[in-house]
């Protein structure tokens, strides 16, 4: 009878503990772990709010993967400490402000200073080096718009390459007549167009350096307001960076109704390039086990691929991105203006466009509606 009872006892124990390590060993659950992750801002994919929290894409997709996954995390803006962080003193950040430069000459790295937070190279500086990256400012992971490239791949590791509904680089801005990235070369050679901006520290701006060598660019501030400056300026007509950036640009544009900037119109330019930089993914410390990479994939493609009707889904990429940021209609491009009667010409575009891009961005707003917390 005793042997009996212990038989079962031990049955019973077994199932216990088989059931307990199936549980634990949940092949798509990172059981409440806790990680550091970096973000870059870029508006609409990252903002800082004045409570100190975040909000944008990117957050949307940080909160989604966490819950799916099981994960607790920390977010932080670039720290500064990275080898590749801007200077500090640099023109295109502080202006013209003399108590700033007076100040920051003495001052060295400023921790977290506003400086960084749009700097993609800084960023990664503290996942993957290089740089005397103090300890408390280390962490497991950028995630950001950032892109894969084959530097990156050597000096860390990537999740499954995700993708938003997009092409490669593009223009955008008041530039009119120009068709494709190989017109825009040709007419700055004759002096009709002038150089193009493109967001400074980033891996996008080299990469355009090595691609098209006889591109004649400017570097600003990869941040939106940067770029409506340049505009408004005049420094430039065209501004170049990820599709992304571009759409979401014409996009704030066309919601406020301005689809101008000093009577001349705002909106993609041309046809984007359909090679190059594309695949953009979250970057790991070399530390973070291949375990903890394979849940984060394996729950960034679920939401990836699943239908944006699909109520089990739980936060479609898709329809996300497609109610924050809107399509490539919206405002409109000029791609052969009459000289003598431009605004005309800009006028009956903007009109066409603005009635699909606002049956586009009504229907997206149907649909994503409620699939993101």
């Amino acid at each position: 009878m005793i042997f009996r009872d212990s038989a079962i006892v031990a049955a019973l124990t077994a199932t216990l503990f088989a059931v307990a390590a199936s549980e634990a060993l949940d092949p798509t659950s990172l059981n409440g772990e806790s990680f550091k992750i970096t973000l870059v801002e870029a508006d609409g994919f990252v903002n800082s709010e004045a409570d100190g929290e975040f909000s944008g894409y990117i957050i949307d997709m940080i909160e989604s993967v966490a819950k799916k996954a099981g994960f607790e995390y920390d977010l932080l803006l670039p720290s500064g400490y990275g080898d590749n962080c801007p200077s500090i003193l640099d023109a295109n950040y502080l202006g013209f402000n003399a108590n700033a430069v007076d100040y920051l000459k003495t001052a060295g790295v400023d921790p977290y200073n506003a400086v960084y937070a749009s700097s993609y190279l800084c960023g990664q500086n503290d996942v993957i080096g290089p740089g005397d990256i103090p300890e408390e400012s280390q962490t497991d992971m950028y995630w950001s718009m950032y892109y894969v490239t084959t530097s990156r791949q050597l000096a860390g590791k990537f999740s499954v390459a995700f993708k938003p509904p997009t092409q490669g680089l593009t223009m955008y801005g008041t530039q009119t007549g120009v068709g494709s990235f190989e017109d825009l070369i040709t007419q700055q050679k004759d002096d009709k167009v002038g150089a193009a901006c493109i967001g400074g520290n980033t891996a996008y701006a080299a990469w355009l350096a090595n691609a098209l060598p006889d591109l004649q660019t400017i570097e600003i501030e990869n941040t939106e307001a940067a770029a409506e400056k340049a505009l408004e300026s005049g420094k430039c007509t065209v501004i170049i960076n990820a599709e992304h950036a571009a759409l979401k640009f014409v996009n704030a544009h066309f919601l406020k109704g301005k689809c101008k900037i000093d009577g001349k119109p705002v909106g993609i330019i041309g046809e984007g390039l359909q090679y190059g930089l594309t695949q953009m993914a979250i970057g790991f410390n070399d530390n973070v086990p291949e375990d903890t990479i394979r849940v984060i994939s394996y729950w960034m493609n679920d939401l990836m691929t699943c239908a944006p009707n699909d109520e089990g889904c739980g936060g479609s990429l898709y329809a996300s991105w497609l109610a924050k940021f809107g399509t490539s209609d919206a405002c409109g491009y000029v791609s052969d203006p009459e000289p003598s009667d431009m605004s005309g010409s800009s006028a009956i575009t903007t009109v066409a466009t603005t009635v699909v891009a606002g049956a586009v961005t009504a229907f997206a707003a149907i649909v994503g509606e409620g699939l993101l917390a």
